[in-house]
């Protein structure tokens, strides 16, 4: 099933053009993503107009799917059997909806982001999902920021893994000789990202926040740990190494927006410039699989 939003839909200004908006972070194709109003009225009545929508133009897929819309991720009912979409309540803002993408252009999830400033314990990020409302899960969906060009047989670029769908849109318009996929974060779907890069250079560049947190460290060891031990299974011998930036710059996308230099190492010139602590944790992983 595929429902494909009009492109003339409008997002609100604030989204586009507000602090933390979409031209802030150097995205100015508005199209490739959404808003949901500030009122939780206004998305309930959004759902029922949705939901009428499914029933007639997916009927088979009502009957096929007893849970209806309640299948979507997001939307859920209430008491009185009537749609809802997100939260019960009101926000200050509206809410920018971040698809993710699968390599057919498809949308299998979307986060919310929310703009303006935001307290330091605050998320700016969460899954457009209500569990506790028996709401669909959102699962971990890997996005393809380059999706129309995925799967070309004269497609050569190097894979490039970041986390969250918008730094891969940044990358994949500042940095167009890679080609841009994203995680939600540095430990989610870590073997479907191998089996997508098989037989690929790797580029990664996942936040810099590795170099004072341990834990980031141990999932970034686990993951070169799973691209090596793929590589030695599958017989490749594509390279794959890290991007390097000035660490008061915690993403890419923030890198490429101050213009730091953003330069590739590979894994041994990598693990002579980070702490001693974490080349510790990085070789202990990995002591088996690469040479130092």
């Amino acid at each position: 099933m595929t429902v494909r939003c009009a492109e003339c839909v409008q997002i609100p200004y604030w989204l586009k053009e507000g602090n933390k908006g979409l031209c802030e972070r150097g995205l100015t194709d508005y199209k490739n993503y959404g808003s949901l109003p500030c009122s939780a009225r206004e998305r309930k009545d959004l759902a029922a107009h949705l939901r009428l929508l499914l029933n007639q133009t997916f009927p088979a897929f009502v009957r096929e799917n007893p849970r209806g819309i309640r299948h979507v991720p997001g939307f859920w009912t209430d008491g009185a059997g009537e749609a809802c979409l997100g939260q019960c309540r009101d926000y200050s803002q509206p809410l920018l909806l971040v698809p993710y993408r699968n390599p057919a252009g498809k949308i299998q999830a979307c986060q919310i982001r929310f703009t303006g400033f935001l307290s330091p314990d605050a998320k700016r990020y969460l899954w457009l999902s209500v569990p506790k409302n028996n709401s669909a899960g959102c699962g971990t969906p890997i996005h393809f920021a380059g999706w129309k060009e995925f799967g070309k047989s004269t497609n050569t670029k190097p894979i490039l893994v970041t986390e969250g769908a918008i730094k891969a849109d940044i990358v994949n318009k500042f940095l167009p000789e890679y080609f841009a996929i994203a995680n939600s974060g540095i430990g989610c779907a870590q073997d479907l990202i191998v089996s997508i890069s098989r037989g690929k250079s790797m580029m990664i560049a996942f936040d810099s926040d590795y170099h004072q947190n341990p834990l980031v460290i141990k999932q970034l060891a686990r993951f070169l740990r799973l691209r090596f031990a793929d590589d030695r299974t599958s017989n490749s011998h594509f390279p794959t190494k890290i991007l390097h930036w000035n660490a008061k710059h915690k993403g890419i996308d923030d890198a490429l927006l101050n213009a730091s230099e953003i330069i590739e190492l590979t894994i041994s010139q990598w693990i002579s410039v980070i702490s001693d602590e974490s080349r510790s944790l990085i070789l202990n992983e990995l002591d088996d699989l690469i040479a130092h």
